[in-house]
């Protein structure tokens, strides 16, 4: 979803701008890198994968603009910086002409790669040529306010798509359907309670098998949370296993859980909405191991 809070983030930059620089080098808060901007297009970052190695890693833009890069870390593994390798459109001029509002982004073992948008549905998307094929979409989407759609987006280790709306329908109140997408079609698997004003934002399928979800919320200042769900067991809440407010200018709207060789690790990525007041980065952080 599209923040436009340009008088709001003004003046939360003249009281709260030094404060959050330096709790943002806070280790609890994990470890934060501004993202420099190559070209004009890169902005609004929405959706991010990081490869099982933490070595490489994909972002998509809510504009369309898909880049891969190589993350660059210091010898204990920490991030230290990156290097863009490649940005291109996917679908070509179709993409750049009609912005896709994409906002979700998975890697699906084959090597494909999925596309989620709020606007026009989900998309697959060939790894060597970059076209879009159409998925269809999940039994919900008539019922879905405009920009509210499919926000989140991930892929298990057997292929299965799992999507979520950012906000359910009216009907559905505070809990939105999580959808799985076997190639053939799409079942509900479970519903995720919404709650203390966060919103759907990102959603990744760690190593453990688990899926993670990252939450936001807005209230003058940005708060972003990360729930862990088993798969396995439906019925079972899920648990917080992150929350902040130290990065109030930060909207972060996509995660990547990974293996690193002392635990999970799960890396972020923040929407500056293509404003300079609002901070593009990736942020991250070590997460607490199952059942910690």
């Amino acid at each position: 979803m599209r923040f436009r809070p340009a008088i709001a983030v003004l003046a939360l930059i003249l009281m709260t701008g030094s404060c959050a620089m330096i709790r943002a080098m806070d280790p609890e808060n994990g470890t934060l890198l501004p993202l420099p901007a190559a070209e004009k297009s890169f902005g609004g970052f929405s959706a991010l994968e990081v490869s099982t190695d933490g070595q490489r890693f994909s972002i998509l833009s809510d504009r369309g603009r898909f880049v891969e890069g190589r993350l660059l870390r210091d010898r204990t593994g920490a991030l230290r910086g990156v290097h863009y390798d490649k940005a291109v459109w996917p679908g070509g001029d179709l993409t750049r002409r009609h912005r896709l509002d994409s906002e979700g982004l998975a890697d699906l073992p084959d090597g494909r790669i999925a596309l989620s948008t709020e606007n026009r549905g989900l998309y697959m998307m060939d790894p060597d040529t970059f076209a879009l094929t159409r998925l269809p979409s999940p039994p919900d989407e008539a019922t879905l306010r405009a920009n509210r759609k499919y926000e989140a987006l991930a892929a298990g280790p057997d292929g299965t798509l799992y999507t979520m709306p950012e906000k359910p329908s009216r009907a559905e109140g505070t809990l939105a359907p999580l959808w799985a997408f076997d190639g053939k079609g799409w079942r509900a698997v479970r519903q995720i309670p919404l709650s203390d004003h966060y919103l759907l934002a990102g959603a990744d399928v760690g190593p453990d098998g688990a899926l993670y979800v990252l939450e936001r919320s807005w209230l003058l200042t940005f708060r972003s949370r990360v729930r862990r769900f088993d798969l396995r067991h439906p019925e079972q809440p899920g648990t917080v296993v992150w929350k902040t407010d130290a990065y109030p200018l930060h909207n972060f709207e996509g995660l990547a859980v990974w293996q690193a060789p002392e635990g999970l690790r799960m890396t972020l990525v923040s929407d500056n909405n293509f404003l300079p007041e609002l901070g593009q980065s990736l942020l991250e952080v070590a997460l607490p191991a199952p059942g910690a």
